[in-house]
């Protein structure tokens, strides 16, 4: 599980971490709260949210929470002060008040690493500069650009924001016109006008036409030590993640080990502390079995199954966040077997519908004892939210497994919509 590099060692911090600063309150955040815990570290959390994921599981005795602006200039000195080290749970915070901490104190990953995983163009640019496979990729910024990209390019293409955007959303699917050969000027122009306005510019991606999905999570420390997680094998609905298992069940051997390297390789090149996880297209070409699609410097939806990862004895493992810890204390990492067959599945809002939602009985999975609910304490219930999500652990195949998840999915929509109909 653990494996040692001859990186060059980043910045580590002067004295022990015992206070953890955490940007961001939500379900990652909340994850993070209770791996640092569990590893004696007390929290110190800032989010804009009030009542938020990870707030609900900060210590009262040891932990702080202030609910804020990341750009308030007095509470990031007053973050500074308290903690021996940053982390944040996503990407999306400026780059500037991570910087303004980062002379303080110790940012994990740091504010380079945040900055290129927030814009795709900076992202895609940097892997592919490393060596790794990128579809053919350009920036536009206007309609023209755009004309010239799909005449380069061709079609299908995938028009993308070139910040923000998560789960699908900002992305354009380019296919053929209707009626016409190709994409034209005055055709170009008049989509452009028809887009929101997006001060950030976009990125034109040449369409790629994957088999499945393959993640990798790399988590690294201050010595250049690390520790894999994965490959898990992920699909997808309506762009956003659905199913995740452990091992992948349809890539080889060989293509798994390619891409635990190449996600190594990113890592080591940006130099990331913490963890890092990776997105790889699965392609039929055998030249180019897979292409880089996107990077997290956080833990990643898809390892959320390690939460209840066991060993062949039946033993807890250390999950995606406690790696994630464990590489900014720089401690090194604890040695574990490798993991039994694991799988999760996805709890949207729309299995539940729009409105307030309770957290579900646990004795609803009476009938599912391999199956384990994790629910991230939000109240209001909406199409694309991710309200929480199910892992199975258990004696059998994934494949199995996944299959238990999805019944057991169906049965908390049924019970919650039989409760909500019964109100009316």
């Amino acid at each position: 599980m653990t494996q040692p590099t001859d990186s060059t060692p980043a910045p580590q911090p002067s004295s022990p971490v015992r206070h953890l600063g955490l940007l961001g309150g939500g379900q990652l955040g909340r994850y993070l709260v209770e791996a640092a815990h569990r590893k004696g570290l007390a929290v110190h959390l800032l989010t804009p949210e009030v009542n938020s994921p990870a707030s609900q599981w900060l210590n009262l005795k040891t932990d702080t929470e202030t609910v804020q602006d990341y750009t308030d200039a007095t509470t990031l000195g007053v973050l500074a002060q308290r903690c021996d080290a940053v982390t944040m749970e996503f990407e999306n915070i400026p780059t500037e008040s991570l910087g303004a901490l980062s002379f303080c104190v110790p940012v994990m990953p740091s504010p380079t690493v945040l900055g290129v995983s927030q814009d795709r163009w900076m992202e895609k640019s940097l892997a592919k500069k490393v060596g790794l496979p990128v579809a053919p990729v350009l920036p536009i910024a206007s309609g023209a650009a755009l004309a010239m990209g799909l005449q380069k390019l061709g079609t299908p293409c995938v028009l993308k924001t070139r910040r923000l955007g998560y789960d699908g959303k900002g992305q354009t699917v380019l296919r053929e016109p209707i009626n016409k050969e190709a994409w034209d000027k005055q055709q170009c122009e008049a989509f452009w006008a028809s887009l929101p306005a997006n001060e950030s510019g976009f990125v034109l991606e040449q369409w790629v036409p994957w088999l499945t999905e393959l993640s990798v999570g790399v988590a690294r420390d201050t010595q250049g030590r690390v520790c894999i997680l994965g490959p898990f094998e992920n699909t997808h609905a309506n762009g956003i993640l659905d199913t995740s298992i452990f091992p992948a069940q349809s890539i080889s051997s060989a293509i798994q080990a390619q891409a635990v390297a190449y996600t190594q390789q990113l890592a080591d090149a940006l130099d990331v502390v913490g963890l890092l996880c990776v997105e790889w297209f699965v392609t039929a070409n055998p030249q180019k079995p897979l292409m880089f699609n996107e990077m997290a410097p956080r833990p990643h939806n898809s390892g959320h199954l390690t939460l209840n990862w066991l060993d062949s004895d039946g033993i807890a493992l250390p999950s995606q966040y406690d790696r994630h810890i464990e590489a900014i204390m720089g401690r090194g990492f604890a040695e574990s077997k490798m993991p039994e067959p694991a799988a999760m599945i996805n709890l949207l809002g729309d299995s539940f519908g729009e409105g307030p939602i309770d957290e579900p009985s646990p004795e609803l999975l009476k009938d599912f004892p391999e199956v384990s609910l994790h629910w991230y304490g939000k109240t209001e219930s909406r199409t694309g939210r991710k309200m929480g999500h199910l892992n199975w652990q258990g004696s059998s195949n994934s494949t199995e497994g996944l299959e238990q998840l999805r019944q057991a999915k169906a049965h908390l929509s049924q019970h919650h919509c039989a409760k909500m109909e019964a109100k009316v």
